[in-house]
């Protein structure tokens, strides 16, 4: 079994152990593999949100003339969807960074 350096270790002695190939990946490698991935993988998914409400920035013309106008017409209150809109964003990146925090506490080696 090919093996990367940072696991070449705990995969030897996961084999010396008699843990068949799928065993040791399973319960040794993915496991570690994850401890490394969750962190930055969740700040690049809070990144893409954060990029996706740039673009709405960028387009805030157009924008504006659909969400504002729009309920500029039906309800004379562009403003708050406006706020709405904002509030959104906010809690999806909140949302984000909670749930990469939580699975990285689950994650995480505990001192015994």
């Amino acid at each position: 079994m090919a093996a990367s350096a940072p696991f070449r270790g705990q995969i030897e002695a996961g084999q010396a152990l008699g843990l068949s190939r799928l065993r040791v990946t399973i319960e040794i490698v993915v496991p570690l593999a994850l401890r490394m991935i969750v962190p930055p993988l969740g700040a690049q998914y809070v990144q893409i949100l954060k990029s996706t409400s740039l673009a709405a920035a960028i387009a805030y013309p157009d924008l504006m003339l659909v969400f504002a106008g729009t309920t500029l017409n039906q309800t004379g209150q562009p403003l708050e969807v406006m706020a709405i809109t904002l509030a959104t964003y906010l809690g999806l990146g909140f949302a984000l960074s909670a749930a990469t925090g939580f699975v990285n506490r689950r994650l995480a080696l505990v001192a015994r």
